[in-house]
């Protein structure tokens, strides 16, 4: 499914359904170890955050997959990382650095419909971002029609991405985001990964 510009495409099905509900089953259960983060998006005043009026921020939970400088550090590193690995391969693209791979679990709040979290950027570096939802839920991906540039940018919404099962979304990580409450389904869970490739990617062939 191409949408309507050329830094983003959205994939459904990336992985067999078997392999969707291993994830779902894996990631929400009472073992895996999830850990608080008071703000879905950090805020300071040197980051890459953009706050505005539509903006709001709730708890949520967050499990790092892989750090850049600590490496590894889940159990589901490996079932996770080959996912990306055969997603880029599977679309004649190359792993050239990975940055992070983390999961994001929100949950159902009515108060913030309509609203999303602090749009961001997940590195300054180039880099390319691809978010994998590993439940249906409400609570779409807002993209922006603005690229960073260490400014504070009046930001435009271009598209809403609605979260299912089995469904990612590869980007230019250098576009703004942000994620949202569902305020239908009980909880969100996405797979986060940021990455380079050795090769720039046309979003205009894949």
């Amino acid at each position: 499914m191409q949408l309507k510009n050329n830094f983003y495409k959205v994939f459904d099905n990336i992985i067999t359904k078997n392999d969707q509900n291993k994830f779902l089953e894996e990631l929400y259960n009472v073992e895996f170890p999830w850990y608080l983060q008071k703000t879905t998006t950090a805020i300071t005043e040197t980051n890459t955050a953009i706050k505005d009026n539509l903006c709001c921020d709730t708890i949520g939970l967050v499990h790092v997959v892989y750090d850049e400088e600590k490496g590894p550090n889940s159990p589901l590193y490996h079932p996770i990382f080959n996912t990306l690995n055969n997603f880029l391969q599977e679309n004649n693209l190359q792993l050239d650095k990975l940055l992070r791979i983390k999961s994001n679990l929100v949950f159902k709040n009515v108060e913030n419909s309509e609203k999303y979290h602090t749009p961001h950027i997940d590195n300054e570096e180039n880099h390319y971002t691809l978010l994998y939802y590993v439940n249906d839920s409400d609570g779409p991906t807002y993209l922006f029609d603005n690229k960073f540039d260490g400014t504070k940018q009046n930001l435009t919404v271009i598209e809403k991405i609605n979260p299912k099962k089995g469904r990612a979304i590869l980007f230019d990580g250098h576009y703004y985001h942000a994620s949202s409450n569902p305020i239908i389904n009980d909880y969100r869970l996405v797979i986060n990964y940021n990455f380079k490739t050795k090769t720039k990617v046309d979003f205009s062939i894949l």
